[in-house]
């Protein structure tokens, strides 16, 4: 079964028993950025939603005029 999976990823066995740990490392890794490149996004978007409601919310004042009525 090992031969197997070797040829089919195109690598050796040794490669594929001893180099296990390297690979799920790389593929924490590749995970991790994966995530930051979805999260960041999603914060930025909620900041700039949270920061328009503020604005809304504090643009509601009373406007006075000088006139001679």
């Amino acid at each position: 079964m090992l031969i197997k999976i070797s040829q089919h990823f195109g690598i050796s066995v040794d490669d594929l028993v001893k180099n296990e740990r390297q690979l799920t490392t790389n593929n924490k890794s590749k995970t991790n950025s994966r995530l930051w490149l979805i999260a960041l996004p999603i914060f930025v978007l909620i900041c700039v939603i949270a920061v328009g409601i503020w604005n809304k919310h504090n643009s509601q004042s009373v406007n006075f005029s000088m006139k001679d009525d």
